[in-house]
């Protein structure tokens, strides 16, 4: 899970429109999901920015209704 200070750095970087910040924090909380052994979230963070890199900046990921089924 993410700390307070990543939670807090994805907000401001978001509300900035600063997506390089954005990735570079969210990667960070990959990292700390690993290292806390939540593997599987680690990973699913890691391919959705590398989703955002390939698309290049005018591109937004397609987001999931939060009631949808998994």
């Amino acid at each position: 899970m993410a700390t307070a200070e990543q939670l807090k750095a994805l907000v401001r970087s978001c509300a900035e429109g600063d997506q390089a910040q954005f990735l570079s924090v969210a990667m960070q909380v990959a990292a700390h999901a690993a290292k806390q052994g939540h593997s599987k979230l680690a990973q699913e963070l890691r391919s959705l920015v590398d989703q955002v890199r390939t698309r290049g900046p005018d591109r937004t990921l397609p987001t999931r209704s939060a009631h949808a089924p998994r």
